[in-house]
């Protein structure tokens, strides 16, 4: 058995004489090999002292906080752009090309991969927060709570009324978007709702009265998209 997987391996007929000597290799024209690539992973991380040195700065970063909604409804970082982790691919066009973006999670695994995503989208300028949204709470992050209230939540998806939009600035219609943050009373809620800009990024538009918005759907407590 081991002679003869040496015959074929040394390019021997199966039955010639253990003497025979092997053929000489036929030589072939091969390109040469390309150089080797590179493959060190790009640093996508960033650490809270090093956000908190960006803001201070006045890089001002866009917080991008990529978790589920059963997450968020216990608190998140102010001023973040919420969009569940899933949703990244299809709302592409919402982000902006101008400037920072700083992906938070519960941990930084999430982030890390949707930052990497980012990046191969062209996106250059994103980056994880390693350690999740605590570490830029431990760096004086602003901790929100949303109100615990059964009619439109956080995340929810909303089409602000054509008035609202005009007076904005924004066109004659209307325009969908997602609720980012819930602040006031019972019977006198306000909402900040992030839309999709015609041109392309978002605009965060606040203070906006249930009046103004369109109820596209509810979340159920807890569901996750």
């Amino acid at each position: 058995m081991i002679r003869s997987t040496l015959r074929r391996l040394l390019g021997r007929a199966p039955n010639a004489p253990e003497t025979t000597p092997a053929p000489p290799p036929v030589a072939r024209a091969t390109p040469p090999l390309p150089p080797m690539a590179d493959e060190e992973e790009p640093q996508l991380e960033l650490d809270g002292p090093g956000l908190r040195a960006w803001v201070d700065a006045g890089r001002a970063p866009l917080l991008l906080d990529v978790r589920e909604l059963g997450e968020l409804e216990s608190g998140y970082a102010q001023d973040s752009f919420l969009m569940p982790m899933n949703e990244v691919p299809s709302r592409l066009a919402e982000l902006p090309k101008d400037r920072p973006i700083i992906v938070m999670c519960a941990a930084g695994v999430r982030s890390f991969g949707v930052a990497h995503y980012l990046r191969e989208q062209g996106l250059q300028d994103a980056w994880s927060l390693a350690g999740g949204v605590g570490a830029w709470l431990h760096e004086g992050g602003q901790h929100v709570v949303p109100p615990r209230k059964d009619n439109l939540r956080l995340l929810s998806p909303v089409r602000v009324k054509a008035e609202v939009c005009r007076a904005a600035g924004l066109g004659e219609q209307a325009l969908g978007g997602v609720v980012q943050a819930i602040t006031g009373e019972p019977g006198a809620w306000r909402y900040a709702v992030r839309v999709a800009a015609p041109q392309g990024g978002s605009i965060f538009l606040e203070g906006l009265a249930e009046t103004e918005l369109e109820i596209l759907g509810v979340r159920p407590r807890g569901a996750a998209r």
